[in-house]
């Protein structure tokens, strides 16, 4: 038995229960040289801004389901340890702490036609999902919309943002969570941005993140690729329209494993493409998104 085992063991039982840390210790047993290595990197890489009862989370999670469903123990440890090796690379202590906080940094403020602001933030929330996420969220405090991901490698070792979810409107209650149906919002948001949807703002801010990074390319899962619906609690109950959404930026193609990939920076249809009704619309969506991405820029340089 290892004693690194035993001890992340008694820290999870403490904080999670005894059904939680009875799982992770056989399941670490099971592949104690990958877990060692997690483990060390836990302890030795990760700066004081990341606290005893956050590592303890990062150890029990490599025992967890992650990102994507068929992906191998090591692939998935592989997956954390170069995300948060980017962010400490890229990031102050002060940075990665305010990061790290629940409330999480705003990134922009895009302000509607209307004068209403919505607020784009980035939190280091982690989940199966993936260990950032990026949200817009309205005066109400409505979610809009929100993508969960990880910075990470692909099997070509190039950088790499593995989107775990991609939700959309849902009011949220004062403690966070979901409330009730949220498509008015998001359509009274569409129409007050020039038709700048809440899912597409959200997909331009994962694109703005990632290219800091330098990152070149999103990989989104399809619906039957999406890690949650290996929940059998909540699989059932996924109403996000993944697929559609990606097929706008890929033509529908996915690879062996089911991922869509896009390739950054995004693609954009000539002004002279656009429908002659449409372009002043059009100009002004995109002026938020150029607008959204140097606000982004200039949020992250800043930590």
């Amino acid at each position: 038995m290892s004693k690194k085992i035993r001890l992340y063991m008694q820290k999870i039982a403490s904080l999670y229960g005894y059904q939680n840390a009875i799982y992770f210790f056989f399941y670490a047993q099971a592949h104690k040289k990958e877990f060692l290595r997690w483990f060390g990197f836990i302890e030795t890489k990760l700066p004081a801004c990341f606290s005893e009862t956050f590592k303890t989370r990062l150890a029990m999670r490599g025992s967890r389901r992650f990102v994507r469903p068929w992906m191998t123990t090591a692939e998935r440890l592989d997956l954390m340890i170069s995300h948060y090796t980017f962010l400490v690379d890229r990031f102050s202590s002060a940075g990665l702490a305010a990061l790290l906080d629940k409330s999480g940094v705003q990134l922009v403020v895009l302000t509607g036609k209307s004068g209403k602001k919505y607020i784009m933030k980035m939190t280091g929330e982690m989940s199966k999902d993936g260990c950032i996420r990026i949200i817009l969220i309205d005066p109400d405090n409505t979610r809009l919309a929100s993508i969960t991901g990880v910075i990470g490698k692909d099997k070509n070792n190039e950088k790499v943002f593995w989107v775990g979810a991609l939700q959309g409107g849902t009011p949220l209650s004062s403690d966070g969570t979901q409330a009730s149906d949220g498509k008015k919002p998001v359509a009274d948001a569409t129409k007050d941005l020039n038709g700048l949807r809440p899912k597409q703002a959200v997909l331009h801010a994962v694109c703005a993140v990632s290219m800091l990074f330098g990152v070149k390319k999103i990989l989104a899962p399809s619906l039957k690729n999406q890690i949650a619906i290996k929940n059998w609690r909540k699989g059932g109950n996924i109403h996000t329209e993944y697929d559609t959404f990606w097929d706008e930026y890929t033509e529908g193609k996915t690879d062996s494993h089911g991922d869509y990939s896009l390739t950054l920076p995004l693609p954009r249809r000539r002004l002279e493409d656009v429908q002659q009704k449409r372009r002043k619309d059009w100009v002004l969506r995109y002026g938020r998104v150029d607008e959204m991405t140097a606000g982004i820029n200039k949020a992250l340089d800043s930590l």
